[in-house]
């Protein structure tokens, strides 16, 4: 029951049989990332993260459209920054905690971009020299500090995500008939 980064077993000179290897307790960071960062998961954590910015950037998009196509003075209308906009469009009368919820998956969403970007460096490294790529969270603790904290907002945000659905499905909408 030896436990052994995959580095190390590569680095071998010999290396053990195949039903030694089994019974180690091999561990590989690389595998870690490329479980939840890398091919099919590539592409959730990337629509996820567009699907979660796409409202927000069609906001801002359109009012700045609007900015640029209406003077506020000329109409006689209430102004005032987009970043206060954006705040009342996020929020529009909702509780001090909802604020709390959208800063964090703001955050959330932030963080997985540096491990898919980091992840992606590793396969190509791996790819382009055909050898194992050298990396473990222990040489790293940037890295291990962002996955960890990864893999407890994973689970935060699926329960935010929980109240942003039934929030969204609670909308009261004007029935025309």
């Amino acid at each position: 029951m030896t436990k052994i980064d995959r580095r190390t077993l590569e680095l071998l000179q010999h290396v053990p049989e195949k039903q030694t290897r089994m019974l180690m307790d091999s561990f590989d960071d690389v595998s870690t990332l490329r479980q939840t960062f890398s091919g099919i998961m590539r592409s959730v954590q990337v629509l996820s993260l567009l699907g979660f910015l796409a409202p927000y950037m069609w906001f801002l998009c359109l009012q700045s459209f609007k900015a640029h196509a209406l003077n506020c003075s000329m109409l006689n209308v209430t102004c005032q920054p987009m970043i206060f906009h954006l705040y009342h469009y996020a929020m529009d009368g909702k509780p001090w905690w909802l604020l709390l919820m959208t800063i964090f998956l703001v955050v959330f969403n932030f963080l997985r971009i540096p491990l898919v970007w980091k992840t992606n460096q590793l396969e190509m490294k791996e790819k382009s020299t055909g050898l194992p790529a050298i990396f473990n969270f222990t040489d790293n603790w940037v890295w291990h500090w962002l996955y960890r904290v990864y893999r407890i907002c994973f689970v935060v945000n699926l329960v935010c995500l929980v109240f942003h659905i039934r929030g969204f499905l609670m909308h009261v909408v004007p029935v025309l008939r």
